[in-house]
């Protein structure tokens, strides 16, 4: 959702990710099928391992978790966002 410092590869993929995700919803319009884009401050994945971006690991939700409050509170917005 914003620029970061030193994360500028990743923050460029998520802005392709948000764009991609905006023409979905665009072109599916008009059919059954609906998109909903979500948007999380992190997961606790391995990805943050080999990082120091995150002092406390243990405020990120496990994959697990995140699935679940997706699909529960899915009602097919356009947009969700999770511990924002």
């Amino acid at each position: 959702m914003r620029g970061k410092k030193n994360e500028s590869i990743y923050v460029a993929s998520k802005f392709a990710v948000r764009g991609f995700t905006e023409s979905l919803i665009k072109e599916l319009e008009e059919t059954a099928i609906k998109v909903t884009a979500v948007y999380m401050g992190g997961m606790d994945t391995p990805f943050w391992k080999e990082t120091d971006h995150i002092k406390d690991r243990s405020r990120l939700k496990s994959p697990d978790e995140v699935a679940k409050f997706i699909m529960e509170q899915n009602t097919g917005q356009a947009e969700m966002f999770i511990d924002r």
